[in-house]
């Protein structure tokens, strides 16, 4: 797993989330600062850019322009 965060140029509203949501963004925390929206993710990917592209492109598909990308870690072991 990989854990990223994208900040996106919109404003948060329950609206926002349910189209983020059902565009495949339901491994993400939502989020709102002075900054703007971030969606914090821990996604499963056999590469690190396989992960952040997918995220990146279920945001775009939703509609939503992002502004920038921090990556936390290589990857992340995650123990049930």
């Amino acid at each position: 797993m990989y854990n990223f965060k994208f900040t996106l140029d919109c404003k948060f509203s329950e609206a926002t989330a349910n189209s983020l949501y059902e565009n495949g963004c339901d491994d993400a925390l939502f989020y709102k600062d002075d900054v703007g929206v971030h969606l914090e993710f821990c996604r499963l990917g056999h590469y690190e850019i396989e992960a952040v592209k997918s995220a990146e492109n279920n945001i775009l598909n939703a509609g939503y322009k992002l502004i920038n990308l921090e990556i936390y870690s290589n990857k992340l072991v995650c123990n049930d």
